[in-house]
């Protein structure tokens, strides 16, 4: 593996959310791993990424389940994009990638940050609530 702390490459991060997974992809490594999706597997996962100077970290909106991710992302400063489900297999298919697994659809959203704004460009869509207008004051919805 790469010394990551002397690693002076921008990386963009992708990371396909389940209900007990989130499948993490680097795009300029090559790099897959997954984690739990809970609040020690959350933990690992941001330490883990502190290693790197990461340009993006996208998350597809899966049912709920990147909340707590992205809200333990918002209390450390870590921006995060969430995306909407059909455009990462909007462009999935337009880069010929039929193929639908956990792992395949981390890195496609890895490779999907060339097609977004820069971090901070989004705003929250109406159906996430109240609760959430400050959390995306630093970590915005990228579509």
């Amino acid at each position: 593996m790469t010394n990551r702390k002397t690693s002076k490459t921008v990386v963009n991060i992708g990371i396909d959310v389940g209900k007990q997974y989130l499948d993490v992809h680097i795009h300029e490594k090559s790099l897959h791993w997954q984690e739990e999706n809970n609040t020690q597997g959350i933990k690992c996962l941001l330490r883990h990424l502190a290693h790197y100077q990461v340009e993006r970290r996208v998350v597809e909106a899966t049912g709920r389940y990147e909340f707590e991710l992205a809200q333990a992302a918002y209390s450390k400063g870590i921006p995060v994009c969430i995306v909407k489900p059909l455009s990462v297999r909007r462009y999935a298919g337009a880069v010929d990638q039929l193929a639908k697994t956990d792992k395949l659809d981390a890195a496609i959203i890895a490779r999907r940050r060339q097609l977004m704004e820069k971090p901070g460009s989004g705003s929250a869509p109406d159906f996430f609530g109240p609760g959430f207008s400050g959390f995306f004051a630093k970590a915005p919805l990228c579509y």
